[in-house]
C-alpha cells in the first residue's frame, strides 16, 4: 500500500461521517481542504457548547460554577434543568473527560466520556448534550457514539458488556416531556458487543480499501443524491461544488433515504481537532 503507515486515529464523529458521506470524509481527514467559515451561529453555539461541558465538569467535581453561568442566560437554564431533572447517576469512582482507546489493525479507536462512573459491579457513561432528547430512540440506539462507547469500555476494563450503560442527559427538553426527555440510558450487552465488533471490521476493511485506492487517485465513494446529504433542512453541504452538485434539485416529492441518515446531528457538539490525515482528533 502507498498510504501512510502510521496509525488513524477514529472516533465516534470519524465513523459517522464516513457513515453518512465518504467523499466528505476524505475532503477533511485526507486532503484536508480547508473549510469555508462555519457561519456565525454555528459557531456562537458551538462555543457555548464547549461552555456547558466546561460547567458540567466543575459541577461533577463539585466546584463552584456561579461564576460561568452568571452572564449567560442559556447556561442558567440548563443549570437550573439538571437541577430539577438530573439523571440517575449509579455510586462509584467519577472521571470527567476520560479517555479510552484501543488499536484495531492500523487504526486507533477513541472514545472521550464526558462522565465515566465505576462502581463496584457496574459503570455508566454519561454524556451531556445542548439539545432536546431526539424523537427517534431507536436511531441514537444505533449512532456510533452508543456503539463505540459501550464497545472501547468493556474491551479496556474487567466489566463485562452486560455491566455497562450508557446515558444521554438533554439540556432542553419539550414541555411536555419535562422530567421524563431530559435522561436516556441504554443498556448493553454481549450481543450487542460481538456486532459492533463486526460493523467495526467491516468498516475499518471498507475504509483501508478506499485509502488504497485514493493514494492511487481514486476518490472515496459519493453518497447517492437521493440520499438527502447534499441538501438538507435548508442548507447545502460545504462541499457541494467541489462534488459539481451544485445544480441539483431534489424533486419534492422525493423521500430521502432514512437509514442514510441515521444519525443524530450535533451529536458531536464539539468541533472536530485538527490533526494530521493519519490522526484525525476527538468528535
Amino acid at each position: 500500500m502507498e498510504f501512510s503507515s502510521q496509525l488513524f486515529h477514529l472516533s465516534q464523529s470519524h465513523l459517522t461521517l464516513l457513515r453518512q458521506c465518504p467523499r466528505k470524509f476524505q475532503y477533511i481527514y485526507l486532503d484536508q481542504l480547508t473549510l469555508p467559515p462555519v457561519p456565525t451561529v454555528q459557531t456562537e453555539r458551538q462555543l457555548l457548547g464547549t461552555q456547558f461541558h466546561q460547567m458540567m465538569q466543575q459541577k461533577v467535581l463539585g466546584l463552584d460554577v456561579n461564576g460561568l453561568v452568571a452572564a449567560c442566560a442559556p447556561l442558567r437554564q440548563w443549570a437550573e434543568a439538571f437541577k430539577q431533572f438530573p439523571p440517575t447517576l449509579i455510586d462509584g469512582e467519577r472521571q470527567t473527560e476520560h479517555w479510552r482507546s484501543q488499536v484495531l489493525g492500523e487504526y486507533v479507536l477513541i472514545a472521550v466520556y464526558d462522565l465515566l462512573i465505576q462502581g463496584e459491579s457496574h459503570a455508566q457513561i454519561v454524556d451531556w448534550k445542548t439539545y432536546a432528547r431526539p424523537r427517534s430512540v431507536e436511531v441514537l440506539h444505533r449512532d456510533w457514539q452508543t456503539r463505540l462507547y459501550p464497545y472501547l469500555l468493556a474491551e479496556t476494563s474487567t466489566y463485562a458488556p452486560e455491566q455497562i450503560t450508557m446515558t444521554y442527559w438533554f439540556a432542553e427538553a419539550a414541555e411536555a416531556a419535562e422530567g421524563t426527555g431530559h435522561s436516556l440510558t441504554f443498556a448493553y450487552d454481549q450481543h450487542q458487543h460481538e456486532e459492533t465488533a463486526e460493523m467495526l471490521v467491516t468498516n475499518l476493511e471498507r475504509l483501508t480499501d478506499w485509502r488504497a485506492a485514493h493514494a492511487q487517485g481514486v476518490p472515496f465513494p459519493q453518497v447517492p443524491l437521493s440520499a438527502g446529504m447534499c441538501f438538507r433542512q435548508g442548507r447545502s453541504c460545504r462541499f457541494v461544488d467541489r462534488c459539481e452538485r451544485q445544480d441539483f434539485i431534489m424533486d419534492a416529492q422525493e423521500e430521502p433515504d432514512l437509514e442514510a441518515l441515521a444519525c443524530i446531528d450535533g451529536i458531536a457538539e464539539q468541533p472536530l481537532l485538527a490533526m494530521p490525515s493519519s490522526s484525525p482528533g476527538r468528535n
